[in-house]
């Protein structure tokens, strides 16, 4: 299963207070190949760049989005808090591609939810 470098995991982490802790692994496994898919970041295609696309349980990653108890309002709410701890145009907070994220920038958004009131 490809996996990102360590410092994108701390953009990951912010999201985690949304999600039930069983909820939250099928989260991380849909937001990382959210991360790497190319084109169309449908289910089906981040499951396949995650090399589960024969997974005999793939509905499960869609019942985590249509049925699973979680905030999209919340989680809007952090991706924007993410995009002015460091200062972007909300256009590039929708789409933090890997190549935009510099040390420098992981660093910044680290700090920022280290700020953060919980």
């Amino acid at each position: 299963m490809p996996t990102l470098p360590a410092d994108y995991y701390t953009l990951i982490a912010a999201f985690a207070p949304i999600f039930s802790h069983r909820i939250w692994q099928h989260a991380v496994i849909l937001l990382t190949g959210a991360i790497l898919a190319v084109g169309k970041r449908t289910v089906t295609s981040v499951l396949r760049v995650m090399g589960l696309s024969h997974d005999t349980h793939f509905q499960n990653y869609h019942r985590m989005l249509n049925r699973a108890v979680w905030s999209s309002l919340e989680a809007s709410r952090i991706l924007l808090g993410l995009g002015m701890a460091l200062d972007m145009p909300l256009v590039q907070v929708a789409d933090l591609a890997p190549q935009a994220l510099t040390a420098e920038k992981l660093d910044e958004i680290e700090a920022a939810l280290n700020k953060r009131p919980s």
